[in-house]
């Protein structure tokens, strides 16, 4: 038995250390993040399962455990239940939410998103929302339009907008990263974006109460997997096949983030402001994107979240949490929340609330 908690810790340790690895192309290290899960889960049962049969060798699995702790506080936000609220009047409330072209009206070739019921019931949620600053991915607009002109009726409402997009052909929607602002845009601009067009890095430098802060929006590549079509009839070989196309496409998908990720973390250690980063991460806590981003800035539901906070509402794999929101020194969140209640989208908003403070 004690070899066997020897060499079984010894597995898990090394599942999680090359976790903190840099997968590159060649190689299969981008597989790892996906069991870390599994690698939690067996490492904790097993340690619990030595410590009721009084194993002394139960102690390698405590050794793995301790490699793994980054990983436990990213998976499960507990640090609320010692968190000092701070009251200050220089606060702000930042949403972010990927409306996934769900809900909006369908014209033509969009014919395929949504009902228009559905569609009023997304308008009327994004003008009714009250946060400071609002970040939308796969944000879509009508320009010109009476019911969905949303740029105009954010306008309207007396928000600051920047709308990153190439999607600007006459006649049709305009879909892409938006930051609306209730305080001043005083600079915006792109950082990034993907060959398709579609995913991108987008960033507004506000003037909060005299402080400028810049705001980062992202939607970051997406695995791709709705390019599967599971309704053809199950065999051997379309199985295999199956397999095939899930694997290149989530390589090529974790390839794309992780240059999308350089060129973030390299804006982020060039600016000369606070920022607030949120978006669409399509990736899992344990990723290198995620990782790499906490080396420069903490997690907002790491720090003042709580449970699980899973933000994504499709409809399979409800366990993930892709949707974040990160913070520099010089902020500190007193509030964050998963509005898990909202379900006009295969993802969850999240809010957060955050105080500006001395920089140290």
């Amino acid at each position: 038995m004690t070899y066997f908690n020897f060499f079984t810790a010894l597995l898990l340790a090394i599942v999680f250390a090359l976790g903190r690895v840099e997968p590159t192309e060649g190689n299969y290290l981008w597989l790892v993040p996906y069991l870390i899960p599994l690698a939690l889960m067996l490492t904790i049962i097993l340690l619990l399962v030595m410590a009721v049969r009084r194993k002394k060798s139960g102690v390698y699995y405590l050794a793995s455990l301790g490699l793994a702790l980054p990983y436990i506080i990213s998976t499960v936000g507990m640090k609320h239940l010692v968190h000092t609220k701070i009251s200050s009047s220089k606060q702000f409330s930042v949403l972010n939410y990927n409306v996934s072209l769900t809900g909006f009206p369908y014209v033509q070739s969009w014919a395929f998103y949504t009902p228009p019921t559905l569609a009023f019931q997304m308008k009327y949620w994004i003008l009714n929302q009250d946060a400071d600053i609002q970040c939308y991915q796969e944000f879509m607009t009508f320009n010109g339009e009476q019911n969905f002109d949303m740029l105009k009726l954010l306008t309207d409402k007396g928000y600051h907008c920047y709308l990153s997009t190439d999607r600007k052909k006459p006649n049709e929607p305009t879909v892409g990263v938006l930051i609306a602002s209730r305080f001043p845009i005083v600079k915006s601009g792109d950082v990034a974006a993907s060959e398709n067009g579609f995913n991108r890095i987008a960033y507004a430098d506000v003037l909060v109460q005299h402080d400028t802060v810049r705001i980062i929006s992202l939607h970051l590549e997406s695995m791709g997997l709705r390019q599967y079509n599971p309704a053809k009839a199950w065999s051997i070989g379309s199985a295999v096949a199956k397999v095939g196309l899930i694997l290149n496409q989530l390589e090529a998908g974790m390839n794309e983030r992780n240059r999308q990720i350089k060129r973030l973390t390299s804006f982020i250690r060039a600016s000369p402001h606070r920022v607030v980063c949120t978006g669409d991460f399509n990736d899992l806590p344990y990723a290198f994107p995620y990782q790499a981003l906490k080396k420069q800035l903490h997690n907002t539901f790491e720090e003042a979240g709580r449970g699980f906070g899973f933000t994504y509402n499709g409809s399979t794999l409800r366990t993930l949490r892709i949707d974040n929101q990160f913070y520099s020194p010089g902020l500190t969140p007193t509030t964050f929340n998963t509005l898990n209640t909202v379900t006009l989208s295969d993802h969850f908003p999240l809010l957060g609330t955050y105080t500006l403070t001395e920089r140290r």
